[in-house]
């Protein structure tokens, strides 16, 4: 992401933003698809008026990426393209959901619609303790990495020459005050590393010790516990056990806010509940934080100069300007919500409100009459 955010195309050469949805169960469409997107492209890398080194640029960039679904992406549900071979540029990021395909030439990548699907994601951190240190683990996206240990070097030196130096009581003592001591500093030391959540796995018998010294900011973000063997625990069993934690972490935010959404429309709050309700909420930028229900689709209508959303309708009642149909409004409706600054979840959970109303939002001010309603 720091690569992409940071990159300029030098000169006039310009970046091609590629996204795409990507149906596991037909995944012959995918050529096709991509085909049909550098449609848009090719009369650009052959247009005379435009640069050479430009048209080149473009060129080697559409060969590449037809190269690339030729020898089939290893990707399940959609991927973002990012090429400027005339800058060094070409970036494929696959994406954990669907996203709207389309593309764009630009002298920056366009990243918003990426930033869209990562900030629904959090970033875990396993920490699987014992006396001699601590292992963590990072889960993000799918993907699980070994970061590295934080070592209690006092604690492996005592745990050498302990016995032989102190009586048993004496070492007993030593040992639960360096055991304290090395939480302590574990703590401190989480406080500085980059993560959302945090799970915890060790012997039973010593992680209430640990969640009595965390510091606030860690202990918030703390999600839960694992009893596992730290001498015998395989990175398998470590993610495993995570994984279950986070799922159930995600459930539980998932329904919260649902029915955050639910309580706060029936007490006349400042949310929105029903495809309508958050289609004008987003016309009028006023959603803070928008809930769509995985995999939901909707047809539509958009004003082509951004005034309006709406499920139907021949004139944009805001400027007068014809509508263009759309077969999914929702994906239009997420794109609108993230420019304008708001966030977006897409809620994979059963049995809320959701199920039947599709979307749901939290605002950031009580919506304006709607101009289609009588007198407003």
């Amino acid at each position: 992401m720091q690569r992409l955010t940071r990159f300029e195309a030098p000169g006039d050469l310009q970046v091609i933003s590629m996204y795409m949805a990507i149906d596991p169960a037909n995944r012959k469409t995918i050529a096709a698809d991509v085909d049909s997107l550098l449609h848009e492209v090719r009369p650009l890398s052959k247009d005379p008026d435009i640069e050479h080194q430009v048209r080149m640029s473009l060129r080697e960039d559409i060969e590449r990426i037809e190269e690339l679904v030729k020898n089939e992406l290893p990707i399940e549900r959609a991927a973002a393209i990012f090429a400027c071979s005339g800058g060094g540029l070409f970036e494929v990021i696959e994406l954990p959901r669907a996203v709207g395909t389309r593309v764009t030439v630009e002298a920056t990548p366009w990243v918003r619609p990426l930033l869209t699907v990562l900030e629904e994601y959090e970033r875990l951190l396993a920490v699987v303790v014992e006396r001699e240190g601590a292992h963590l683990w990072e889960l993000y996206l799918g993907q699980y990495r070994d970061a590295g240990r934080l070592r209690g070097p006092e604690l492996r030196r005592f745990g050498a020459e302990g016995r032989r130096a102190h009586s048993p009581q004496h070492h007993d003592d030593k040992g639960d005050r360096l055991e304290r001591q090395f939480f302590k500093d574990l703590a401190a030391a989480l406080e500085h590393l980059s993560y959302d959540v945090l799970v915890f796995g060790g012997h039973e018998h010593e992680l209430p010790h640990l969640l009595e010294v965390l510091p606030q900011p860690v202990s918030e973000r703390t999600i839960g516990t694992f009893a596992i063997d730290p001498g015998t625990a395989t990175p398998a069993q470590v993610r495993e056990r995570a994984e279950e934690i986070l799922e159930e972490h995600e459930r539980e935010r998932e329904r919260g806010l649902a029915q955050e959404v639910e309580e706060s429309v029936a007490a006349g709050g400042r949310a929105a509940l029903g495809l309508e309700s958050c289609l004008w909420a987003a016309s009028v930028q006023a959603v803070q934080t928008l809930l769509v229900t995985e995999d939901a689709t909707a047809p539509g209508v958009v004003c082509e100069e951004g005034h309006w959303l709406a499920a139907g309708g021949d004139r944009c009642p805001v400027c007068g300007r014809e509508t263009r149909a759309t077969e999914d409004v929702i994906e239009d409706l997420v794109e609108k919500v993230s420019e304008s600054g708001g966030s977006v979840r897409h809620i994979r959970i059963e049995d809320t409100v959701l199920d039947k109303q599709l979307t749901g939002a939290l605002l950031r001010f009580p919506l304006p009459p709607d101009p289609r309603e009588e007198g407003s």
